[in-house]
């Protein structure tokens, strides 16, 4: 049976991990679990219920009401979100839904309950995970590992490009100021701080296309399958 990699992919928000991520499972003929958008449903169906995104007990109560699951969008090539078979992958997108997202994640039962998706899907290999903690925490035994970081003002202009389309108020400063916000956030968080692996690898974005990216991560990934 051919060899089948776990890859892991962290990164600072909106460094494109989440492109990245997609871009080599298709590369590879793997499958790519967006660690973000399950942290996005769950938060979205917390603001749903209208459940105040730290409390902990009824945000805990719910989780084992709900189907978190991805499919493959045959126009785009894409996998999107569903909760309980519900297509929810443009409203996890939303900038609301991102501000809240740090709180719900920092809950211990959460990540539980993210990580059993994550490991139930990776339990035969030939997966691309992307997330804050992949690489030290949910897979620290990951066959590659990248740490993939750009520029704040880079990334907050990639991600306006994104959003303008989408969500017609974004402003390329809330997002700026929002990014840095995050950033020291992630880093200082108590549970699951974001940090690079010992064994990652560095890729800065700054000043790369999203091809040479992917291409880089290929080489990596292919090197890893040639041993």
């Amino acid at each position: 049976m051919d060899k089948k990699l776990v890859i892991a992919i962290d990164g600072v928000v909106a460094s494109g991990k989440g492109t990245l991520a997609r871009l080599v499972a298709e590369k590879l003929g793997y499958i790519h679990i967006d660690t973000g958008a399950i942290f996005r449903a769950i938060t979205l169906e917390v603001l749903r219920r209208d459940i105040k995104p730290d409390d902990v007990s009824n945000i805990e109560n719910f989780l084992e009401e709900i189907d978190i699951s991805f499919k493959k969008n045959n126009e785009t090539g894409k996998n999107e979100i569903y909760i309980n078979g519900e297509n929810v992958e443009s409203q996890v997108r939303d900038p609301k839904i991102s501000k809240k997202v740090p709180i719900v994640a920092h809950i211990p039962k959460v990540r539980e309950f993210v990580r059993s998706i994550q490991h139930t899907q990776a339990e035969n290999g030939g997966i691309v995970l992307d997330g804050r903690d992949i690489g030290t925490v949910v897979f620290p035994e990951a066959d590659l590992k990248i740490f993939l970081t750009a520029d704040a003002e880079v990334r907050a202009k990639r991600r306006f490009d994104e959003l303008k389309e989408k969500v017609r108020d974004s402003k390329y400063e809330d997002i700026l100021s929002d990014l840095n916000s995050r950033d020291q956030y992630d880093m200082n968080v108590e549970i699951s701080p974001l940090k690079q692996a010992e064994d990652a690898v560095l890729i800065d974005s700054t000043q790369m296309s999203i091809p040479e990216v992917v291409e880089t991560v290929y080489d990596l990934a292919r090197e890893k399958l040639s041993v």
